[in-house]
């Protein structure tokens, strides 16, 4: 009976991450690739392999050059390439499909939003989605609002970015119930503290920086989705938003309740998927 499958792990070297895959087969492991893109690739395996196969991927981390790895497609007699270069094209299309559907119609209802915002209806647009505490829905809907394309351009980035990564390392229930909560949570202390004139995805954006980085520093064993330079410049930028010397108004109380509600779910969440115990 086959297991279910959970994530190995990702390199972005594809000559080399051929070696791996031809040794974890010679060990009778299957692997399931999944292409990312024309140099990224995740590795899968049974979740009956993964105590066997998680030390062979944590060396082939260490040492990407040993020579089991180079020697393992001999051993297979294997010829063909685990990729195929994509040409110049973006395949922008192909890569939208490949997205989690719940961090693509998020991305979509911001462009349609901001469209509407700056070329249709600007004060109708801004008062449905503005903070207002006797709505429900009003708690929430200020992340869909973005003021110049800047503000939209760097959030989306990171939303499809940290959030694709994961509604596929954990689930999609896991990102929805991390938007909800720092939506809720970033909107409501924002407005408290300053007044209900934002907008903006950053909140939830930084809560999804403090989900991996404190999911990571629990299970340290895990796969690193967000390097720790990534972190640091995400805490930069909000020691400068609060330090108030830029030219823009920034919603920094937003930015930090965002983060606290990310660290803590992320804490308490459990492991990613290919996480050794």
């Amino acid at each position: 009976m086959r297991g279910t499958l959970v994530r190995l792990g990702e390199y972005n070297r594809p000559r080399l991450l051929q070696g791996v895959v031809d040794y974890l087969k010679t060990q009778h492991i299957d692997v399931t690739i999944r292409v990312l893109d024309g140099q990224t690739a995740e590795l899968w395996v049974q979740d009956t392999h993964l105590e066997k196969a998680l030390p062979i991927w944590q060396q082939f981390i260490r040492d990407p050059h040993a020579q089991q790895f180079q020697d393992a497609a001999w051993a297979l007699n294997q010829t063909s390439p685990l990729f195929t270069y994509p040409s110049s094209s973006l395949n922008l299309m192909s890569r939208a499909k490949a997205l989690d559907p719940f961090v693509f119609l998020t991305a979509l209802i911001c462009f349609v939003t901001f469209f509407s915002l700056h070329l249709v209806a600007p004060e109708a647009t801004f008062h449905t989605f503005q903070f207002e505490k006797s709505n429900v829905f009003h708690w929430f809907s200020p992340v869909f609002l973005h003021f110049d394309v800047l503000h939209l351009v760097f959030n989306l980035m990171w939303w499809i970015y940290l959030g694709d990564k994961i509604a596929k390392q954990f689930s999609q229930l896991t990102l929805i119930t991390l938007f909800a909560c720092s939506a809720l949570a970033s909107n409501w202390m924002q407005y408290l503290i300053v007044d209900a004139n934002f907008g903006g995805m950053s909140g939830v954006v930084y809560a999804l920086c403090g989900f991996l980085w404190l999911n990571h520093s629990r299970y340290p064993h895990g796969p690193m989705l967000l390097p720790k330079a990534m972190i640091g410049l995400m805490l930069v930028w909000m020691l400068v938003g609060f330090a108030d010397i830029l030219y823009v108004s920034m919603a920094n109380w937003a930015h930090l309740f965002g983060l606290i509600v990310g660290g803590l779910l992320g804490w308490g969440w459990g492991k990613p998927s290919g996480t050794s115990t």
